[in-house]
């Protein structure tokens, strides 16, 4: 840690290792240092909960880093009853730290482009990487609340349609929600909504979002054929043998002599050039 390492640490990852252990070692004196921050942030905004009667301005940070001017008074601290402070990773404090966090998401493809690459390397946050799946997952708990207390979110082509069904499958594995038909109703409605996102959107969309596209359903087969026209189209000799007893009746009701024996249904023609062949076995016997 004072930049002389002993000379049978030549990784990086070697490196990293004893500057985490370094940093580790000092962790006691860390968490009275962060118990500090907290008590006197939290005795500040005591304060200013009982003498910032005339407003106040003041810079926040708030979502994705953006910093913006926010007027305040003690009665808007009303609700605030203490400070907490959550230490960030020491690793990423580092230069070899963020090195080698850099190169191993590089080498699990999570890093896209070089812009990513240096801004880990640079400040170690991974806010840029992991923001987007963190909306959703944030999303999938909120439309999850929801169908417990009711209501029916709507679906939309943008989202990853995987992660949401897997996330919204996990409310029936409660046995208790699981009991409930309407919730059980409202979450398959929701899954099926999903799914016919995944048929019906554009395949190419899908595939740049990350999704893979389900084939769409086909259409059912046409009607089959009665037994009549199977007879009149290719007659006994080509029909289904389930479906021969049934063409057997229709023929033996439009002629009650077959069915006494005394007509025998004819094999039907072979068609040309094959017309002038025999079909009937006596006709292949030699003749005299």
């Amino acid at each position: 840690s004072r930049g002389n390492p002993e000379s049978s640490l030549k990784s990086g990852n070697a490196l990293a290792l004893v500057q985490s252990m370094a940093l580790q070692f000092v962790s006691g004196l860390q968490q009275s240092y962060v118990k500090l921050i907290e008590d006197v942030g939290t005795g500040t905004i005591n304060m200013l909960k009982d003498f910032a009667a005339v407003p106040r301005v003041a810079m926040i940070v708030g979502e994705s880093n953006r910093s913006y001017m926010k007027e305040f008074s003690g009665d808007d601290l009303s609700s605030v009853n203490r400070v907490i402070v959550d230490v960030g990773n020491p690793l990423a404090k580092t230069t070899a730290g963020r090195v080698q966090m850099a190169e191993q998401m590089l080498q699990m493809g999570l890093i896209k482009t070089p812009e990513q690459y240096i801004g880990i390397i640079n400040h170690g946050k991974l806010e840029t990487m992991t923001d987007g799946i963190d909306k959703q997952l944030l999303l999938t708990k909120a439309e999850n609340e929801k169908l417990i207390a009711g209501e029916s979110p709507v679906a939309v082509f943008t989202e990853p349609h995987s992660l949401h069904i897997k996330e919204h499958r996990d409310v029936l594995s409660d046995p208790d929600l699981k009991n409930d038909p309407d919730l059980v109703m409202r979450v398959q409605a929701h899954i099926q909504e999903h799914i016919n996102l995944l048929r019906t959107t554009d395949p190419a969309t899908l595939q740049m979002l990350g999704e893979q596209p389900l084939a769409p359903l086909q259409a059912p087969p046409p009607n089959m054929p009665s037994p009549d026209q199977m007879v009149n189209q290719s007659g006994m000799g080509q029909l289904n043998p389930v479906m021969q007893p049934q063409a057997t009746a229709a023929m033996a009701a439009q002629n009650p002599a077959i069915m006494e024996g005394t007509i025998m249904p004819q094999p039907a023609a072979p068609p040309a050039p094959f017309n002038a062949l025999p079909t009937n076995p006596a006709d292949l016997l030699p003749q005299g």
